[in-house]
């Protein structure tokens, strides 16, 4: 997923100088609306989640500090949310664009392209453009996520 992440990073959370240089400072998204998140699904059955605690301390080791609180994990089976959001294949890493509703605006997978790299950014882009031009407040929490889960149940 690096090819996703670190172009992603540099285009949103990059701190540049006017002389180009990066800066010492942790990164800070351009706009503040953009938040980054890894999940991580463990399947397996049984033997997994009695493994979790493992399984957690060797991910925290081997994540940056700095992306601990952005980094989740999930042990269990999840037939139904991969197929909902076609994530069929288990062996590679979907990156995906959800706007402030957390609806699916954008999906990928496998190593970028570099046309994929420049879609998502123009993508990201557009929706927070948009949500700014419109100056509507988008709401956030579990109101919205029962709304749109209500939304999308209406239209199966």
């Amino acid at each position: 997923l690096p090819s996703w992440i670190d172009p992603f990073k540099e285009a949103f959370f990059s701190n540049k100088t006017e002389s180009n240089e990066t800066n010492l400072l942790p990164p800070s998204p351009s706009n503040s609306r953009i938040q980054m998140y890894s999940l991580n699904i463990i399947e397996g059955g049984l033997i997994y989640k009695l493994l979790s605690p493992i399984i957690t301390r060797q991910f925290k080791a081997n994540t940056p500090e700095q992306d601990h609180d952005s980094t989740l994990m999930y042990f269990g089976e999840h037939v139904d949310f991969r197929d909902s959001l076609r994530m069929h294949n288990t062996l590679t890493g979907y990156v995906l664009l959800l706007d402030g509703l957390g609806r699916v605006r954008w999906m990928g997978s496998g190593n970028a392209t570099d046309e994929e790299i420049k879609s998502l950014i123009e993508c990201t882009k557009e929706l927070t453009q948009t949500d700014t031009k419109r100056r509507k407040v988008v709401p956030r929490g579990k109101q919205a996520v029962r709304r749109n889960l209500k939304q999308n149940k209406t239209r199966s």
